[in-house]
């Protein structure tokens, strides 16, 4: 997945206009998404507002990501 998707630490659009961050991390889709960002120590509100996360942050929400998926 880190491959495929890249890797940007702060907010940025998708190809949809989605907020987005880290490894394609959708930021928009509600409260999981809050409380996935708070667990690895980031908050919500200012990601949505440009903010960034740490590398190792970014790591951890996708390890998160995926197993929430599976």
């Amino acid at each position: 997945m880190k491959d495929g998707e890249g890797f940007r630490e702060c907010m940025y659009y998708d190809s949809k206009t989605i907020k987005t961050i880290c490894y394609g991390f959708n930021l928009e889709r509600g409260q999981n998404a809050a409380n996935m960002v708070s667990q690895v120590g980031g908050d919500i509100n200012n990601l949505l507002a440009g903010g960034c996360l740490s590398e190792s942050q970014c790591s951890k929400l996708m390890e998160m990501d995926m197993a929430w998926a599976r």
